[in-house]
C-alpha cells in the first residue's frame, strides 16, 4: 500500500484475496528506504526475510519470478 487511501488498498486485497502481510505507507518513507520511487516493484525475501532480488518495473518473464522464488525457499 503506497501512499493509496486506506480503504482503497484495502478493497483491492478483499477483491483479490490476498493472503500476504500488507503494509501501509502513508507518506512513502519505506519505500524511500528501499530505494523505490516507480512502480510496480517486486521483492522477493528468502525465509529470514533479507532481500535477495528486485525487479523495478513490470515482470514480463515468468522464469525470472520462478527462478528467485526457488533461491528463496532455500535460504
Amino acid at each position: 500500500d503506497y501512499k493509496d487511501l486506506s480503504s482503497g488498498a484495502q478493497q483491492f486485497i478483499g477483491t483479490y484475496g490476498l493472503s500476504y502481510p500488507n503494509l501501509r505507507d502513508i507518506d512513502g518513507s519505506f519505500a524511500a528506504d528501499y530505494g523505490t520511487d516507480a512502480l510496480p516493484e517486486t521483492f522477493v525475501l528468502n525465509r529470514r526475510l533479507q532481500v535477495i532480488a528486485i525487479s523495478r518495473g513490470e515482470i514480463t518473464r515468468q522464469a525470472w519470478l520462478t527462478h528467485w522464488i526457488q533461491q528463496a525457499e532455500r535460504t
